[in-house]
């Protein structure tokens, strides 16, 4: 180890103690890859560091920013998109020990560490008689977390896309702290942080989907809500996913669901399927999948007895006359899509069967049929196969609707092993989007150089301003979301 870092080393352990940090290789190695990217080359961080307070992530900066070392930010380590991933090395900072949580009834909100997992947040609410509608991924994922890479959830159409957040706490690059929202006001950061408006622009929705580039969060204010004196789902299978998408369209426009979302067949079958050894068994995992609707429609109901009826007789009327049949789930396979629609987007099955990358956009729903058939030709330009059953690969496939169903959240999960190497699956990425969006009007949710050159360049300017004028030596997360312009 040479004498600089042996120097950082000792001033990080000063900094957060000793237990707290680690130079070593097999600590640091765990952060060098994500669960997506087994293969590829490991990117080792120098350090990995586990700060127990924001005045310790301020010191670790402060630190960071006069030596101009890199770092990037690291939670539960459920990302698929290679975003904890050092490419500079430098420090991981991870939020674990972030992880205060206090759920405040009265304003129905809750205080939320940045080492909080969705899970905890779910459970911990729930004893309060309160929702926490969070966003989509596993339950071991953090709320900051997914907040930083956007905060998709089935919940968006009821309770909004990521206005769950109302204040947040961060470090800028600096080290200096800041709150925003109502927080922002001095002295109010504990009595009144619960307003997402304060002076000037919102600064609370700067940090979204902003990958850590702007700032670390370290806490934040999320917004809950009461739990239905009645809940109940209805679950509806179809055979024709434009009649799949008109129901899901008309159930939205009325305004009474709790949680709306719909998937195709195959990603059905990975979430419900009650045994996950029929996974290694081609045949009998085709027999399973068979045996279900070509597309399913969950709609997810919630209040008084009398308004959950009023709602129920809408839905099913809607499903009805769209030509659905009503589909009754039970043991394992009611609990793992249960787990679905309660935010736990990525099953274990999932995660570690079939982890890939995903084809990410929001599109207007008139043009969802069509893209899908488009990326699925493109999946036979590619001559992409099913890595369990071995036919022409179809890539499962997840809506969320928002704005009462006039815009569709679409994901379209690639697997890797349904390409032959990971050159082929970079090209069939890069074309899918590009189809997506200048074919389909895709808004894509994606990073890469290629989706800031089809930017307004205004707007991409902007945001490399923002980017520059807070972190002039360009130390926090580098390279992921916006390059550097070349000198």
């Amino acid at each position: 180890m040479s004498e600089r870092k042996r120097s950082i080393l000792n001033k990080l352990r000063e900094i957060v103690g000793k237990e707290y940090v680690s130079a070593e290789v097999e600590d640091c190695i765990a952060y060098s890859r994500d669960i997506a990217r087994p293969l590829d080359e490991p990117r080792m961080p120098d350090y990995v560091v586990l700060p127990g307070t924001s005045e310790e992530v301020q010191a670790v900066v402060r630190l960071a920013n006069k030596h101009k070392i890199p770092i990037t930010v690291a939670g539960q380590g459920t990302t698929m998109a290679g975003l904890t991933v050092p490419l500079k090395g430098g420090i991981v900072i991870s939020t674990l020990r972030l992880d205060k949580l206090e759920i405040n009834e009265d304003t129905m909100t809750a205080i939320v560490g940045a080492g909080v997992c969705m899970g905890k947040l779910k459970s911990e609410a729930e004893k309060k008689g309160l929702r926490a509608p969070i966003m989509g991924g596993p339950y071991a994922g953090t709320i900051a977390g997914n907040y930083v890479g956007g905060g998709v959830s089935n919940y968006n159409a009821r309770f909004g896309f990521a206005d769950r957040v109302i204040t947040l706490e961060a470090i800028l690059p600096n080290g200096e702290l800041i709150r925003t929202g109502s927080a922002a006001y001095m002295g109010q950061e504990r009595s009144n942080p619960y307003f997402r408006q304060a002076y000037g622009p919102d600064l609370t929705g700067l940090f979204r989907q902003s990958f850590s580039v702007f700032g670390i969060i370290t806490g934040l204010v999320f917004r809950l809500f009461p739990i239905g004196e009645r809940e109940e789902y209805v679950d509806a299978g179809f055979n024709d996913m434009s009649s799949f998408l008109r129901a899901m369209k008309r159930i939205e426009r009325h305004d009474i669901s709790s949680s709306t979302h719909g998937c195709d067949k195959r990603n059905l079958a990975l979430i419900t399927i009650p045994d996950i050894e029929l996974l290694k068994d081609p045949a009998e995992f085709q027999i399973y999948r068979s045996s279900l609707p070509e597309f399913c429609l969950c709609v997810e109901l919630s209040g008084t007895s009398e308004q959950v009826d009023v709602y129920r007789k809408i839905v099913e009327k809607i499903v009805s006359e769209e030509g659905g049949s009503f589909l009754k789930f039970t043991g394992a396979m009611e609990e793992n899509y249960r787990d679905l629609v309660g935010g736990a987007g990525i099953r274990v099955n999932r995660m570690f069967y079939y982890a890939g990358r995903a084809v990410i956009n929001v599109l207007p729903m008139s043009r969802v049929v069509a893209a899908r058939e488009r990326i699925i030709k493109i999946c036979e330009k590619y001559n992409m196969k099913d890595p369990c059953t071995g036919e022409a690969f179809i890539p499962p496939m997840f809506i969320v609707p928002n704005d009462r169903g006039t815009i569709i959240y679409l994901e379209m999960d690639i697997h890797f092993a349904a390409a032959e190497n990971f050159n082929k699956l970079r090209e069939f990425y890069k074309e899918s989007a590009t189809v997506m969006s200048q074919e389909f009007d895709g808004s894509s949710m994606s990073l890469g150089p290629w989706f800031q050159s089809q930017l307004v360049p205004a707007y991409l300017q902007l945001v490399r301003s923002i980017k520059e004028a807070v972190d002039p030596n360009e130390i926090f997360t580098p390279d992921k979301m916006l390059k550097r312009k070349k000198e």
